[in-house]
């Protein structure tokens, strides 16, 4: 207990020597093990982690928390099949545990399961029908299997309660460019960009690419404002450069290419490793037949 103490409160070197010498007392301690394990992976060693896990689980087969502390070791491993069955595991022991659940979605998130996410949260809105931030995790799920109705729903409910969270509107936005309620979801953009105008990244939230090629002028000269305002709030460097970057994207889509090659070249020159940067200027390059 007190080496789990000591592990929460940053004294890493002292909480595992606790843990190590509770093994050396009882080897076969289950809890003991599954801790040891978790240091392990803290650590970065998945391999031993994952052989820690296993024992644990050997000891105590129907521990929910060693199921899925093995899971999330087994996607940074590289094998998404194991973990998934892990992870309905710790859900079959523990179908309403809350830590099961929240471990339980974000795994399958991480592992592109998002159907298998959606069920997960389903439930857990079932039991908190009032949680409005398991809505709002209802809602980014639901924007990755493309149920934009469902995802705008729950995000109109939790900006009614939270209406300073300014990157919340971002993804309503999103919801709302795929259900075609462009000027509501430029709206948005605008807002989350008021909110917090030291993210230049707002724009990079257009993420339906029909609507850069069928947008109205006035749709289009709206979003160019709010690009051209996200570069002006942009701290230099990196920030910029995407920002610039994401400008570009939108002067492309719409063949002002030579606006688009002058976005790319400050871009890289802003930060010289935004890749996104240099693809971009060689395709708008080519375009001009340079």
């Amino acid at each position: 207990r007190r080496g789990m103490i000591r592990w929460d409160q940053g004294d890493r070197e002292a909480a595992v020597n606790d843990v190590e010498r509770s093994l050396q007392v009882n080897p076969n301690f289950a809890v003991g093990v599954r801790f040891k394990a978790e240091m392990l992976a803290a650590s970065g060693e998945n391999d031993a982690a994952l052989e820690a896990f296993t024992r644990a689980i050997s000891l105590d087969p129907y521990s929910p928390q060693a199921y899925l502390g093995r899971a999330s070791v087994q996607w940074r491993l590289g094998d998404p099949e194991k973990a998934s069955q892990d992870i309905d595991a710790a859900q079959y022991l523990a179908p309403s545990y809350p830590v099961s659940v929240q471990q339980s979605i974000q795994l399958r998130t991480q592992t592109g399961q998002f159907r298998e996410a959606l069920d997960d949260i389903n439930r857990q809105v079932s039991d908190q029908p009032n949680n409005l931030w398991v809505r709002k995790r209802r809602a980014e799920i639901c924007l990755q299997v493309q149920q934009y109705a469902q995802a705008l729903a729950d995000l109109d409910e939790f900006l009614a309660q939270y209406p300073e969270e300014y990157y919340v509107y971002k993804r309503r936005a999103v919801a709302r460019f795929h259900l075609g309620q462009i000027d509501a979801a430029m709206d948005d953009l605008e807002k989350a960009l008021a909110l917090d105008p030291t993210d230049p990244s707002t724009i990079r939230w257009i993420a339906p690419r029909k609507f850069l090629t069928s947008a109205t002028k006035e749709q289009r000269q709206r979003l160019l404002r709010l690009a051209d305002k996200a570069v002006d709030v942009a701290q230099p460097g990196q920030k910029r450069a995407w920002a610039l970057a994401d400008r570009a994207t939108i002067r492309f889509a719409w063949s002002q290419n030579e606006q688009a090659v002058a976005d790319c070249a400050s871009a890289v020159e802003e930060y010289p490793a935004l890749a996104l940067a240099w693809y971009q200027h060689g395709v708008a390059e080519l375009s001009q037949g340079h």
